[in-house]
């Protein structure tokens, strides 16, 4: 989304476009971008260097007014594989919510032959990580440290920072929990990757692009959105709208012990 200036000075240029005789000024598109990625500039909306070319925006404007010109939509993604689950825990339990996106993230994984990784942090979650194998995972990545034993936004996007650029999954799965909603959009903007927020259904296609619906105009509509060439493909899931995964026993996972420095 950007290109190297003749004195090697970086200038931002959106995928995006607004088609300015159909933009009607109605403030849709910087209210739903979860990127602050939307300024005005003489009552008109302009991308800003922090658009990640996600569709939310051209997908929500009532007048049809943003698109990406033909041949602008950027390389495919190559290389990410796998799904990966962020595990949530209240205290050392699990939340419920994290079965539901491991369940998920096995049923999408398998059309591709994907593994499946979940990772996990806190100051206590050895027992947890063992209970997360229960249920079929590759993987679980564990960081265990004192500093994460309280919540915090910049230690914990700095752990799920780490666990993404070491497995580079395909697709990364969050709970629409306060504490997902509070580090989802942290994570895509240092990942400089889309985020669609509290999706109710997901699919994939068998070229592994993640098919993310989600209530649209008050839940009048359902909105599918693609994150065409960002990676991982992120989306955080409303808890108690999918099934709950059940024990697997017949596959065999492994604790990773990842670590890492906390700062701050």
């Amino acid at each position: 989304m950007s290109g190297p200036h003749a004195e090697g000075v970086e200038i931002f240029v959106s995928v995006l476009k607004i088609c300015p005789e159909r933009c009607d000024g109605c403030g849709i598109c910087a209210d739903v971008c979860p990127f602050a990625a939307i300024t005005w500039t003489q009552g008109r909306p302009e991308f800003n260097e922090n658009c990640r070319a996600c569709p939310i925006c051209r997908e929500e404007c009532p007048a049809d007014a943003i698109y990406t010109p033909e041949g602008d939509a950027g390389p495919e993604p190559t290389g990410s594989a796998g799904v990966m689950v962020a595990a949530e825990l209240r205290g050392e339990e699990i939340e419920p919510v994290t079965l539901e996106l491991i369940a998920e993230a096995q049923r999408l994984a398998r059309h591709l032959s994907w593994p499946v990784h979940c990772v996990i942090f806190g100051a206590e979650c050895d027992p947890a990580a063992r209970e997360l194998l229960r249920y079929g995972v590759d993987t679980v990545q564990l960081y265990q440290e004192p500093a994460l034993g309280h919540f915090r936004p910049v230690p914990c996007t700095d752990v799920l920072e780490d666990a993404v650029r070491r497995l580079d999954p395909a697709v990364l799965l969050m709970a629409g929990t306060p504490v997902g909603r509070s580090l989802a959009p942290r994570l895509a903007a240092r990942l400089r990757t889309g985020l669609t927020a509290d999706c109710t259904s997901l699919e994939i296609t068998g070229d592994g692009r993640l098919l993310q619906t989600r209530p649209a105009y008050g839940g009048d509509i359902m909105a599918t959105i693609e994150t065409p060439t960002g990676r991982p493909q992120m989306a955080t899931v409303r808890p108690g709208v999918m099934k709950i995964a059940s024990p697997d026993y017949s596959r065999k996972g492994e604790i990773i012990r990842q670590a890492i420095s906390i700062t701050g």
